[in-house]
């Protein structure tokens, strides 16, 4: 069996479930690292990711504007981040633009590979029959990563070793990521996609919650949280009042908003 990380996390966590007693709690913690340098990905899933992307451009960007307005993500006065990139785009060659695209290509069939195993692990809450009585958190660390290989010139030797040709991309052997003008459209709609600042890009990221006590479904919210406030808002659904969980200090939530 090949191993790929995100479903060799996933195939592990399902057995834990599967292992545990239903009348047992379960705290599962499954942190995902495809989405980190570099793109790596199984045979499986690429054309489907090579047709969807087909279209796709760093300057798709402008073109879903209007989605984000109609959802609420953004405001209508909302001014798009960084379009100078999409001169910066025009100026590559055919064949550089080719080559970005590909590297794109494989980090979306990255995504599509995670989200699947996402999905065998709502399919084993459903088989253990944990899913009615399951709270889901689902967040992500930091903004998109600009970062490519030619950013690290102090380490030229390290970077002999791989092929990064463009039949290679992706494969074993090689170490690409999809840099500033691909990050730029997985941040938008926020400004500065550097996952190393603190502006929009780096900080508003994605945090999505569901399950018993949720009572705002479908929900977008702008109030300002971080992780830290995760564990406290657990405590609160679980109505723990005590100020020490397992012998350590816990902040507990004093009031429900952000449920």
């Amino acid at each position: 069996m090949i191993f790929y990380s995100s479903e060799a996390y996933a195939r592990q966590m399902n057995s834990w479930i599967k292992a545990t007693p239903k009348e047992q709690p379960v705290f599962a913690w499954l942190a995902f690292t495809a989405l980190m340098i570099p793109c790596r990905r199984l045979t499986s899933g690429l054309s489907a990711s090579k047709a969807s992307m087909s279209r796709v451009t760093p300057r798709s960007i402008a073109s879903a504007s209007p989605a984000w307005k109609a959802l609420g993500i953004i405001h209508d006065d909302t001014p798009l981040p960084h379009l100078e990139l999409d001169k910066e785009w025009e100026a590559l060659t055919p064949e550089q633009q080719k080559y970005t695209a590909k590297v794109m290509q494989v980090y979306a069939a990255m995504i599509a590979n995670m989200d699947a195993q996402i999905g065998t692990l709502m399919e084993t809450l459903k088989q253990t029959g944990r899913d009615k009585n399951t709270l889901l958190v689902f967040l992500t660390d930091n903004g998109a990563n600009p970062a490519q290989g030619f950013y690290y010139e102090s380490t030229p030797e390290f970077w002999k070793q791989f092929d990064n040709s463009y039949d290679n991309v992706g494969r074993k052997g090689s170490f690409v990521s999809y840099g500033p003008h691909w990050a730029n459209v997985s941040n938008a709609p926020y400004a500065n996609y550097h996952k190393t600042t603190s502006a929009q890009g780096g900080i508003n990221t994605d945090f999505m919650i569901s399950g018993p006590g949720i009572t705002r479904h479908g929900k977008i919210d702008a109030s300002t949280m971080a992780v830290y406030d995760v564990a406290p808002t657990l405590y609160g659904i679980r109505r723990h009042r005590s100020e020490q969980v397992a012998g350590e200090e816990a902040g507990v939530a004093d009031d429900r908003r952000q449920l």
